[in-house]
């Protein structure tokens, strides 16, 4: 079939807006799980956690260096509309676009972060009880609602074979 592929990457409120505005046919995004939409084709689960790095320490009496993708990353809105307690705040103290550059700020002890579980690594501390427990995250392909034709699926179908293929032989290891 005569069919094109174009690749556009944003944080998953960029791609919402595009999917919404009909400029995509098909957004792979992280969702709170608790926002996942019937017609979503739900690619995994994965957990939010608060991270820093093992000689960091957390003084609460001070505000907190938070480490955030830009102002359009849902981790980072959730983060900053915290009700904290009125002595507890945060700081922006890195924007950084890539998962790459908030775990190297994170390892280089800058302050705290909202990573993925798939984004956290063994040379980070995992913050428990010292901030509320993020929702957890949905990674969906969402189809615009004019674009359900048959590459379209296709494409899904492949793109959730893949991840299950992938997390298979990662279970085998």
């Amino acid at each position: 079939p005569s069919v094109s592929v174009r690749t556009r990457r944003s944080q998953s409120l960029n791609v919402q807006d595009w999917l919404q505005a009909g400029e995509l046919d098909v957004a792979m995004m992280q969702v709170f799980s608790d926002d996942v939409k019937p017609d979503d084709h739900v690619i995994f689960h994965d957990s939010l956690h608060w991270v820093k790095s093992r000689d960091f320490v957390v003084d609460l009496s001070r505000p907190v260096p938070f480490l955030s993708f830009d102002q359009n990353c849902f981790y980072r809105q959730w983060g900053m509309s915290l009700d904290l307690p009125a002595d507890q705040s945060f700081v922006k103290v890195l924007e950084c676009p890539s998962a790459a550059g908030i775990q190297s700020g994170v390892r280089s002890g800058l302050g705290v972060a909202l990573l993925n579980g798939m984004h956290v690594t063994e040379d980070m501390d995992i913050l428990e009880n010292v901030f509320p427990v993020p929702p957890g995250i949905t990674f969906v392909a969402r189809v615009n609602r004019k674009s359900r034709s048959a590459p379209v699926r296709a494409l899904i179908s492949e793109i959730e074979g893949e991840f299950q293929r992938q997390r298979r032989m990662t279970a085998a290891e």
